[in-house]
């Protein structure tokens, strides 16, 4: 009998013992299968496929209305092709200098004409009573001659002193800046007030046969396009560029432009050619680069290089033919921008 229940403690221990080992096998075979999946990299939900080498970003219209993804066609425009040129915002101190000098100048000269205009008729009075009746003595005559003739060379020195001043200032700003130097008034006080700046522009040596338009574009370090109006060729060149100068007046808009600072100018040539405007908020930039995103069918989008060789006010003018017949994205470019990088992210525990 005692043998009997010990034989059947021992299965039963033997029995507990081999259940035991399959239980552990089969909870550290899961382990092992859940560790090797959370070990398998996770690719990120994606909008992205690539179609003829090129990424194609499906987006339908409630995710672009929840992102701030808005189209737009691209505004039509006839613009003339534009060269640019180097300039620089005229500093004024040599200007107002000018103008005082040429102001001291002719008050002098006003001062000298008033004493002639007072000792010539003097002499002829003085002279007019000696050769009548001797009332009044030669030396009397003498001394109002020689007030006369001292009254008409403070005249001469002063009036070599106005033109000399003027020739100055039309040898270094021309005969029309020259002019508001020695007028004064309206159009030198908006100069004085910087509500309007003085741009020199000087072309380059290839440019120099072009006929310089009335009109141009003044580009700010800032980027901003501002419109100026041509003034007048310059007497003298940049030394830095040796080509023909002009004056431009810039209107002082935005506190983008300062007297010294250097500028680009856009000037006009050619005849008119049609175009469209991708404005600045459909931009964006990649490696330097910048993009648009068009639509070819409805909910697909390609990214597209623009170029920023003609800038205009509100973005850059393209070809007629770019993105025909397409619509662009105006607004919220950089989520389809983050669409794509997100398509290359793979996420790995």
């Amino acid at each position: 009998m005692k043998s009997f229940w010990k034989k059947l403690i021992i299965g039963v221990v033997a029995a507990g013992a081999v259940a035991g080992l399959v239980v552990a096998y089969i909870v550290g075979h899961q382990d092992v299968v859940k560790d090797a999946t959370n070990d398998q990299p996770i690719k990120a939900p994606t909008r992205v496929e690539v179609v003829n080498g090129e990424n194609v970003i499906t987006l339908d219209q409630p995710a672009r209305a929840g992102s701030g993804v808005v189209l737009g066609p691209l505004q039509s425009v006839s613009h003339r092709t534009e060269i640019s040129a180097y300039g620089t915002v005229v500093e004024l101190g040599e200007i107002t200098d000018l103008r005082n000098t040429l102001a001291n100048a002719n008050a002098q000269l006003a001062k000298a004409n008033a004493a002639l205009a007072v000792a010539h008729p003097d002499f002829e009075r003085v002279k007019g009573l000696f050769d009548a009746n001797q009332n009044v003595s030669q030396k009397s005559v003498q001394a109002a001659e020689g007030a006369w003739r001292t009254e008409e060379s403070n005249v001469q020195a002063a009036q070599a002193a106005v033109d000399a001043a003027q020739a100055t200032a039309q040898q270094r700003w021309g005969n029309v800046v020259a002019g508001w130097v020695s007028r004064g008034g309206a159009d030198l006080e908006r100069l004085r007030q910087q509500n309007e700046f003085l741009v020199q522009v000087t072309l380059s040596p290839s440019q120099s046969a072009m006929t310089v338009p009335p009109e141009g574009s003044v580009q700010s370090p800032a980027g901003r396009l501002l419109a100026a109006k041509l003034v007048s060729p310059t007497p003298r060149t940049d030394p830095k560029i040796q080509g023909r100068s002009f004056f431009y007046l810039a209107p002082a808009e935005t506190a983008d432009l300062l007297p010294g600072m250097n500028i680009v100018m856009l000037l006009p040539i050619g005849e008119p050619v049609p175009g469209v405007v991708v404005p600045s908020s459909s931009v964006v930039w990649l490696q330097g680069k910048p993009w648009v995103y068009a639509q070819p069918k409805p909910d697909h989008f390609v990214r597209r290089e623009i170029s920023t060789d003609q800038p205009v006010k509100d973005g850059w003018v393209q070809p007629a033919d770019f993105a025909k017949d397409e619509q662009v994205v105006v607004q919220g470019p950089q989520v389809l921008l983050s669409e794509e990088f997100r398509a290359q992210i793979t996420v790995g525990d």
